[in-house]
């Protein structure tokens, strides 16, 4: 909110960027003390449903709060953005460290039965899988596949995030407000879909095309909306597709580094996973800038992270079944 220069950005970005860093695999990992791997599917997904979530509630917040704060006693529209969206993070992360119990051992408000039955069905997973070392983490094919599956869940996120109001602007759309509001259109479609996913994943003990599917449609969005740039509801319906086809990917891969991984090695690998993701992600926003700055439009840098969702399904289907669908 009071950074002047690019240094004080990057400076305050890169803090950001460590102080967000353990909170997913902390999340997943915590999540895995609680439910067994039959239910972990629609577990994660609404866990995960906070993300497109957050962005049908906070885009057009965002524009909303761009216009209408903007010179509220000197301030600029974005610094309320950033103090205004920052509060209820703050807010959680003091209720969450008082309130949340670190596991189900110590939860006062499940009865004598429940904690019995939730340590007999979490005792069963465990005895179906043997502990494994740290290094397994780093070293285990199936860790590498996850991390790339995650990482084309990234390309199509970043795609839209980064891109979407450019290309909506581009196709005729001006206002921040009007922006906001087709930009929450795409999440309240993945809303539905991290939901969707994650229950049938859970009910028909599948993994691998749950993952593979949605990622096909999202590859499929994302190529078509090249080709369509110059229409505002091509765009967004094309988008739509592809964002929740990402969305609905993501609560099934990360149910998938339980089912090989258990101990400490659960604990990196998901950490692990997230770092390839997240590096990747981040060296994928300066490619398809460098694209956008060579070919003047940002379609074939869409078309090339597309390319690279379709060898995500690969990879899901190639995973052992025996092992991931549980």
């Amino acid at each position: 909110m009071f950074v002047k220069t690019p240094g004080q950005f990057y400076v305050v970005r890169f803090l950001l960027g460590v102080a967000e860093a353990g909170f997913l695999p902390g999340a997943l990992l915590y999540l895995t003390y609680w439910f067994p791997d039959a239910r972990r599917g629609r577990i994660v997904a609404l866990f995960m449903v906070g993300l497109p979530l957050s962005s049908l509630i906070g885009a057009p917040l965002s524009g909303w709060i761009l216009s209408i704060f903007d010179g509220v006693h000197g301030l600029r529209g974005w610094q309320w953005l950033f103090a205004l969206e920052a509060m209820p993070s703050v807010l959680l992360g003091v209720l969450v460290y008082i309130f949340l119990p670190k596991t189900h051992q110590g939860a006062r408000f499940l009865s004598a039965a429940e904690l019995a039955r939730l340590k007999r069905d979490i005792g069963i997973d465990r005895e179906e899988k043997k502990e494994h070392r740290l290094a397994q983490a780093f070293t285990n094919p199936k860790v590498w596949v996850v991390g790339y599956l995650d990482l084309c869940v990234l390309l199509c996120f970043y795609s839209i995030s980064f891109w979407m109001p450019t290309m909506l602007r581009d196709a005729g759309a001006r206002s921040a407000i009007e922006i906001g509001a087709l930009m929450a259109i795409p999440n309240g479609l993945a809303v539905v879909m991290v939901l969707l996913t994650g229950i049938s994943s859970d009910r028909f003990r599948e993994r691998r095309w749950h993952v593979a599917v949605p990622l096909l449609w999202s590859a499929f969005g994302l190529i078509a909306s090249a080709f369509f740039s110059g229409s505002v509801a091509a765009i967004v319906i094309l988008l739509s597709i592809a964002n929740a086809g990402a969305a609905a990917a993501m609560p099934v891969i990360w149910a998938l580094p339980s089912t090989f991984l258990r101990g400490t090695a659960a604990a990196a690998g998901i950490a692990f996973a997230c770092s390839i993701a997240n590096l990747g992600g981040f060296a994928s926003t300066y490619f398809l800038g460098w694209l956008k700055d060579r070919t003047h439009s940002v379609g074939a840098g869409v078309i090339t992270f597309g390319i690279c969702l379709l060898l995500g399904c690969v990879l899901a289907l190639a995973m052992p079944k025996r092992v991931v669908n549980r």
